[in-house]
């Protein structure tokens, strides 16, 4: 029941929405995103782990002025069950609803075994949220562990309903199947998405050297952001492994990478783990890619479907990154990439030849023979190497291009 209270209430039936702690960076850009989209229907939070979606909403719950109540339900695996999902969004919406019955209804619909939510439950619900004399927020955090069909249906069938005091926030790594298109062509849908959350520079620079006070020049700064691409959890990884190395800093920005031990440990756990065997197989294989397409990526696999996979893998924020908007080329985020290729050679350490070498043949074929000409270096394959430059390489003397040309004379045994 709610008190007389004018604060805002915050309800998480299961896990308490985070505190805001000393070193977590203010983001009024993106609060004002969150707070000009609250008169839309919904708000889809969305990307890869590490981008700050939790903390972001945490600070926008903090933020929020009394007359906005906020029901907030951290889901899991074990959720991934209709009953089991909306006994926790009635349970959370029960804690800011006046009165002691609010849901009681609903509830009780969801016990009879083998109910049907859209015609049943959901309908009371809405209804009763309707009626409520105050705007809620209803928050869905991690919502890609909501998998199941009936979930789906249930949630598409709330969203199309929800009242008009009743706000929905989903918090997810990878976008749900929930006719996203439709509700953004009713100016519905407000998205924050992964290049809103990643820092900017100013951001950046705010956290390593204003709060954490570590000193680092911009030019320094400017490198840590271009290898993390400002993934907040990166740079959060990149501040921790600074620690007591004043004058390695340089050095340690310089090589920054994938195989840095706190990334291996975030990215492995995070990432890599939970995916499926076909999945993590491709993304290791493609690895030693710089930019895909489902072509090229079929060639080096050696088998078909790779640019349904790559569709799939962008739309899920593998940390897979379109390059134009036909979805016809991708890449990897550079920290993610080096992982990925670092545990190529661990899982497979006689694969990256034959792998380079697959991907030398696809871009001769394509005409696309500075690309080739790499691959096949990085193949070892000296002899098609040599081949590609002898057929190429007046065109580059002619237009110029020298220093091309010189370096892959260098890479090439015995020149």
């Amino acid at each position: 029941m709610v008190s007389g209270s004018t604060a805002p209430i915050v309800v998480n039936t299961k896990l308490r929405a985070p505190l805001l702690r000393s070193e977590q960076l203010p983001r009024p850009r993106l609060l004002e995103l969150l707070e000009t989209g609250i008169e839309r229907r919904i708000t889809l939070v969305s990307a890869p782990a590490g981008y700050g979606k939790t903390t972001l909403l945490s600070q926008w719950l903090h933020s929020k002025e009394a007359e906005v109540f906020f029901a907030w339900v951290s889901l899991n695996r074990q959720d991934n069950d209709c009953i089991r999902l909306w006994r926790h969004i009635v349970e959370s919406l029960g804690q800011v609803a006046p009165g002691e019955e609010f849901g009681a209804d609903v509830l009780a619909a969801l016990s009879v075994v083998g109910t049907r939510l859209v015609e049943t439950a959901l309908p009371v619900l809405v209804n009763e949220l309707g009626e409520l004399p105050h705007r809620v927020v209803v928050v869905l955090d991690d919502y890609q562990f909501v998998t199941d069909n009936g979930c789906h249906e249930s949630m598409a069938y709330f969203i199309e309903h929800l009242p008009q005091n009743i706000h929905l926030v989903l918090a997810t790594r990878s976008d749900p199947p929930l006719h996203l298109g439709r509700i953004r062509a009713w100016g519905e849908l407000n998205e924050i998405r992964t290049g809103q959350l990643a820092f900017s520079a100013e951001e950046a620079d705010f956290l390593v050297n204003e709060r954490l006070h570590l000193r680092v020049g911009p030019d320094d700064l400017s490198v840590l952001l271009d290898r993390t691409e400002g993934w907040p959890a990166g740079i959060y990884l990149a501040v921790l492994s600074m620690e007591g190395k004043e004058e390695e800093r340089h050095d340690f920005i310089e090589s920054f990478g994938g195989s840095n031990r706190y990334i291996l440990d975030l990215l492995g756990e995070e990432v890599l783990a939970g995916l499926p065997d076909e999945q993590k197989e491709f993304m290791l294989r493609t690895s030693v890619l710089s930019k895909m397409s489902g072509s090229l990526c079929d060639a080096v696999m050696g088998r078909e479907g790779s640019g349904l996979l790559l569709g799939e893998l962008a739309r899920s924020n593998l940390f897979v990154v379109p390059l134009d908007d036909q979805g016809g080329w991708y890449r990897y985020h550079h920290l993610f990439s080096d992982l990925l290729h670092y545990e190529l050679k661990i899982s497979w350490p006689d694969l990256e030849h034959i792998l380079h070498g697959r991907a030398s043949a696809w871009f001769d074929e394509a005409g696309l023979f500075e690309s080739a000409i790499r691959h096949a270096i990085a193949a070892t394959d000296y002899e098609r190497a040599g081949a590609l430059i002898s057929r190429h390489w007046f065109r580059y003397a002619t237009t110029g291009q020298l220093a091309s040309l010189e370096h892959w004379l260098e890479a090439l045994p015995g020149t």
